[in-house]
């Protein structure tokens, strides 16, 4: 109670002090709560510090009570205020990913840009997608990351995938 600290320089009983809301921080003898920075949270009273965000999860608001799980298309360390998208060439539909490791590369035949849920199909006609694990084929057309877009054909030039299965006698 900063009215009484202020009359009398100290506080004459426990019932004077104020007790520290949900969403705030207050250590031993502080003057006024502190607000939990984005990437942390606090869901009760009386705390003596912020817990982080434990992976696969996020908050970016400050006072946060509670963290949020990390959406589609992106991934949350801990202690993450903003969800990083998944890197160009990969993918996830999943909630709540921990890390970039939990984004998929991108089929062949699809691409997918930077944060991306689900792989889009390869345009039909003067475009190669060989998949975002064929890494030569995009080095070649001076595309990084791989599979983060299609690779246009050279004009006059066409691209077609066949299986040939040969018959031996």
């Amino acid at each position: 109670n900063q009215t009484e600290l202020s009359l009398t320089g100290y506080l004459t009983s426990l019932e004077q002090c104020i007790v520290c809301p949900e969403g705030t921080s207050c250590a031993v003898g502080s003057a006024e709560p502190k607000a939990c920075l984005p990437g942390s949270y606090n869901p009760d009273a009386q705390r003596e510090a912020c817990e982080l965000c434990p992976a696969g999860k996020f908050t970016s608001a400050y006072r946060a009570k509670a963290c949020k799980d990390c959406p589609r298309s992106a991934y949350c360390e801990q202690g993450t205020a903003t969800p990083v998208p998944c890197p160009g060439g990969t993918f996830s539909n999943t909630t709540g990913l921990a890390s970039a490791h939990g984004c998929l590369p991108g089929p062949p035949g699809t691409w997918a840009p930077t944060g991306s849920a689900l792989p889009i199909k390869c345009p039909g006609s003067g475009f190669s997608c060989p998949g975002a694990e064929d890494v030569s084929a995009y080095k070649a057309a001076g595309i990084h990351p791989p599979g983060s877009q299609p690779i246009p054909l050279k004009t006059g030039t066409i691209s077609q995938e066949v299986n040939v299965t040969e018959l031996l006698p």
